[in-house]
């Protein structure tokens, strides 16, 4: 069964036409009820191979499209590949419409903030942001070489919460650290070659976290713009920890103390 638009809509699997159309795609189905679920995020159509409505969670989530007046359009499971990143895609594909966060109306904007320099591996964005979002941090900034916010494997290792934590990608690092100094953050880099453990890091106030590249780790430019270094602590002989697992530590470390009761 043919898809209309079909041609427009597999561009949406190129970088260069998810920025020039806003939008971008969802595969599985439970990141489409995510991105049905979350007001932040706007559902424009959903594709589904009729060969998977046999699950009935696909069936109720067709229905809560139809019923909010998402468009569906029904297909056949080959054909569906043809939208899909996935090597085993669960049947359904949403167009979702890119947010546009108001950095002036942040949900909470004395929560923590993350910093992503350059960081360029899509599952390691996508990683942070989930544990952003059950850190409670306030926003996300990724600079200029940074990968692509939307990149396909970044919106699956999100598990959703790329619909729900305020992100803002190509910043200039110099400006944004600036900007939440102004705010009353203390700036803090995550550093293997020296600072503060972890550990003996006593947050107090707002704060916000930069992390460097996953090659280069944190340049030395950046080292002069921050109030602190910290590092996690490591044995053996590991020259550092992946960016997303030092991501979490630390975000939970700064939650431990805002919250001993957690």
């Amino acid at each position: 069964m043919a898809i209309r638009g079909a041609k427009k809509l597999l561009a949406l699997k190129k970088k260069r036409a998810r920025e020039a159309e806003g939008r971008f795609l969802v595969e599985g189905v439970r990141l489409c009820e995510e991105a049905l679920r979350s007001p932040a995020a706007e559902v424009e159509q959903v594709l589904f191979a009729r060969e998977a409505t046999e699950s009935d969670r696909l069936r109720r989530l067709i229905e809560r499209c139809r019923e909010r007046g998402v468009l569906t359009q029904e297909t056949d499971r080959r054909a569906l590949q043809a939208f899909c990143e996935a090597v085993s895609p669960q049947g359904v594909v949403a167009v979702v419409r890119r947010r546009q966060w108001d950095r002036g109306r942040l949900p909470d904007p004395e929560g923590p903030a993350v910093i992503l320099d350059r960081i360029r591996d899509p599952g390691n964005v996508g990683m942070i942001l989930r544990t952003s979002e059950a850190a409670g941090v306030s926003a996300v900034y990724l600079t200029e070489g940074s990968v692509e916010l939307h990149n396909p494997k970044a919106v699956r290792a999100s598990m959703g919460a790329i619909f729900r934590v305020p992100a803002f990608e190509r910043v200039g690092l110099t400006e944004t650290l600036g900007l939440l100094r102004r705010e009353g953050a203390r700036i803090l880099a995550a550093d293997v070659r020296g600072g503060l453990s972890y550990r003996d890091f006593r947050p107090g106030g707002r704060v916000a976290l930069l992390f460097g590249g996953e090659a280069t780790g944190l340049e030395e430019g950046a080292r002069r713009l921050v109030d602190e270094v910290v590092r996690v602590p490591m044995r053996g002989e590991v020259e550092s920890l992946n960016v997303a697992v030092a991501a979490g530590i630390l975000l939970f470390k700064i939650q431990e103390n805002e919250s001993p009761g957690l």
